[in-house]
């Protein structure tokens, strides 16, 4: 975990400064969207659980996956906004336009769940579900639908298959990127702080918003008269 952490660091210390720039403006803008919009909710919050939900078992083993979801997501977006500028506004882009997204449904249509109870969670992990538990909304939580884990999760592998990608990623590290993407999409179900619609509306909005990031930029380029790569995804 620390080699991993010390890794991360120095590869955002020698990134560009505008990119750095970006990269913190990004999760300046995570905390904001998903912390501040609790205070302008409108209505009632919305319990979404669905028998499926129910039938999930709780893990709180993956409540490690669940957080090294944070480290994950400094890394990709720094893997991206590092590989040239064209790629970190665009990636940037289809970020921001995907937390306004989320700062919309989580105003408008607000949800929450019934988490377990705290002296029914046991086993490995159990301690840090806890915790998170604690810090983050006692036992009915806000801003679920959609789940910013899985969007952000997901739009960190996008970039590496983009035809404007002036670096190309080795098969590994995509697959790599990948799999525990979808690892992470699952902890949030297994450790009980999202149902099943928050995740698949979490996945479905990253390329989404890739795909309008994508709409503003051919746009752009067309006022500029600016060559797409061929493909432009």
């Amino acid at each position: 975990m620390k080699k991993l952490v010390s890794f991360i660091v120095t590869f955002v210390r020698n990134m560009p400064r505008y990119a750095r720039v970006l990269l913190l403006t990004s999760f300046a803008l995570q905390i904001g969207s998903y912390y501040i919009t609790m205070f302008f909710t409108v209505g009632e919050p919305r319990v979404l659980t669905s028998r499926l939900d129910e039938m999930i078992p709780m893990v709180p083993v993956f409540i490690w996956v669940y957080l090294l979801a944070f480290p994950f997501w400094v890394w990709g977006l720094a893997r991206a906004y590092n590989d040239s500028r064209e790629l970190c506004v665009r990636t940037f882009t289809a970020d921001a336009l995907s937390k306004l997204v989320c700062v919309v449904v989580f105003i408008l249509y607000p949800c929450t769940m019934v988490r377990p109870e705290i002296d029914t969670i046991h086993g490995v992990g159990a301690w840090a579900v806890k915790i998170i538990y604690a810090l983050d909304g006692g036992k009915n939580p806000m801003n679920l639908l959609p789940s910013m884990h899985c969007y952000l999760s997901v739009m960190v592998c996008i970039p590496m298959f983009s035809k404007w990608a002036a670096r190309p990623t080795g098969a590994r590290l995509k697959v790599f990127f990948c799999v525990f993407a979808l690892l992470i999409c699952a902890s949030t179900l297994l450790v009980k702080q999202h149902v099943m619609i928050d995740l698949v509306t979490g996945v479905a909005l990253a390329p989404v918003c890739w795909w309008a990031s994508l709409m503003i930029w051919k746009a752009a380029k067309a006022k500029t008269g600016t060559k797409l790569p061929e493909g432009g995804n």
